[in-house]
């Protein structure tokens, strides 16, 4: 899939960005690329949450 010029400003980091809060997850998508950094005292529960919502959002982008 192609997700356009890899810049900060690309407009994947919208996509990502918004698709994330509504599942309540906060992530700093940096154009076409997200990461994540979990506070230490985060479950396994809650990071497995965390990696859900990008599964979804990778299946979200790959549809489009």
């Amino acid at each position: 899939f192609e997700t356009g010029a890899t810049s900060y400003f690309n407009n994947s980091r919208d996509l990502l960005y918004n698709f994330a809060l509504q599942n309540k997850v906060l992530l700093r998508p940096l154009g076409n690329i997200i990461y994540i950094l979990p506070p230490y005292c985060i479950t396994a529960a809650q990071l497995e949450e965390v990696y859900e919502v990008i599964l979804k959002m990778a299946d979200l982008i790959i549809q489009k």
